[in-house]
């Protein structure tokens, strides 16, 4: 399949970039997955019905109901010397292909990552909630940017997140609740896993509070507010993944509990699962719990680099790769989710 061939050709090449630290492996590494995307001709659920409608609608200067202002203004942009909008899936696959390579460079397992990327569905995700990915892959580059220190960097890269799709605004989250005091108290196994119970017992109760009172305000809980997004929207194999990532992270506690790479990443997954268990309650935070779930494919394979007992690592290796394995075949390739299939392709061309 083809998929699979970009995803062996991406891998061999990223395995050469790791070997060798020459660049131009890390390039190469990303064009098969990018142009595969970049290329896709009436690919995905949204291609048609959302992103080629609007464009036009765009280009007849009419406001798309839904769209933020970044995104509006990168269609405007592409209209100044193009009507095709073949062009606006072909740039924003390469700005997603250059962020999330540029995040998966600095990984500590740069294999692990890709495999992570594509085989959580992230990939295909990238091609159908095209103005939620395009600020995702942003927010997940914009991690290494924060651990040096470049807060100007960060603090544009998130904004520009934010203008392409609100809900990237949760990103931050993570980056407030590490400034608490006593953060590595707060983030103790014996505190965490009795309030995410509570939180599963409660979700009712705890949706109503958090989506009726609160995000009723904000205008992106309008977009997503009718009957079609007012249901549950549960998955398990998310919850299945984010809980093993979550006991990965229990086991690694005692002895990391003072790092801060460790405390970020930590609470990235749990609020991930919170929102994943939140989601059976309200479709809105699934949507939410996505722009969290990007990080696995850092924070995983850098768990895995903090286990030092050889065998338990290659045993949590294993559960990733087994985990991640078995969902992409059973969600992408059995499922059809996110419509990849049946694969077409156009060239863009200039009019």
């Amino acid at each position: 399949m083809i998929y699979v061939a970009a995803f062996i050709l991406s891998l061999f090449f990223l395995h050469l970039y790791v070997k060798s630290k020459v660049n131009i492996f890390l390039m190469l590494a990303m064009i098969p997955l990018t142009l595969l995307s970049g290329l896709r001709y009436k690919v995905g659920t949204d291609y048609i019905d959302t992103y080629q409608i609007s464009f036009y609608a765009i280009k007849n200067g009419f406001n798309v109901d839904g769209y933020d202002y970044g995104f509006t203004l990168l269609n405007k942009a592409i209209l100044a010397f193009s009507n095709e909008p073949q062009f606006l899936f072909l740039l924003t696959s390469i700005i997603i292909g250059i962020f999330v390579f540029g995040a998966i460079k600095s990984s500590v397992n740069p294999e692990l990552s890709l495999y992570i990327y594509v085989c959580s569905g992230m990939y295909f995700m990238g091609m159908n909630q095209v103005k939620q990915f395009l600020g995702m892959a942003l927010c997940l580059y914009s991690i290494k940017l924060f651990f040096e220190k470049k807060i100007i960097l960060f603090s544009i890269l998130q904004f520009v997140a934010v203008s392409f799709h609100t809900a990237n605004a949760i990103f931050l989250l993570p980056f407030i609740f590490m400034r608490f005091p006593k953060i590595e108290k707060i983030l103790s196994p014996r505190i965490i896993a009795p309030s995410l119970v509570a939180i599963g017992i409660l979700s009712s109760v705890v949706a109503n509070v958090l989506f009726d009172k609160i995000l009723i305000y904000s205008r992106f809980y309008d977009r997503y507010s009718d009957s079609d997004y007012v249901t549950s929207n549960f998955s398990w194999a998310y919850f299945i993944m984010n809980l093993y990532g979550l006991i990965c992270f229990f086991y690694l506690y005692k002895l990391n509990k003072e790092n801060k790479k460790y405390q970020l990443f930590y609470i990235f997954k749990i609020l991930s699962l919170f929102l994943v268990v939140l989601s059976s309650q309200f479709w809105l935070a699934a949507r939410l719990s996505d722009v969290l779930f990007i990080v696995d494919i850092l924070s995983l394979p850098f768990l895995c680099s903090l286990i030092q007992k050889n065998k338990v690592r290659i045993v949590a290796q294993i559960g990733i790769v087994f985990l991640f394995g078995y969902y992409v075949y059973w969600s992408m390739f059995l499922l059809n989710n996110h419509s990849p299939f049946p694969y077409q392709y156009r060239l863009p061309y200039l009019i």
